[in-house]
């Protein structure tokens, strides 16, 4: 099933606010809708932040991918999930 709303979050080296900035947008998504969260080459810890909530969130409802610059920082789409 296709999702109703995509929303792209882009972010680099913002450790400090992603985990809140992905939490707000959840928040305002549906159940069909899913949130990409794209980091344009973070020089601290945001990829490994946003990788370990894609990985919770593939049990939950909204979808959350990420996808980095650096390539051996890339997260998996949870199951199902398309980019």
């Amino acid at each position: 099933m296709e999702p109703e709303t995509s929303v792209i979050l882009p972010v680099r080296s913002g450790a400090r606010f992603v985990v809140q900035a992905i939490i707000s947008v959840l928040e305002q998504l549906g159940d069909d809708d899913e949130l990409l969260v794209v980091d344009d080459g973070s020089t601290d810890e945001t990829p490994a932040i946003v990788a370990e909530i894609a990985i919770i969130a593939s049990t939950g409802s909204p979808v959350v991918a990420a996808a980095s610059r650096r390539p051996a920082t890339w997260a998996s789409p949870p199951s199902g999930a398309s980019l």
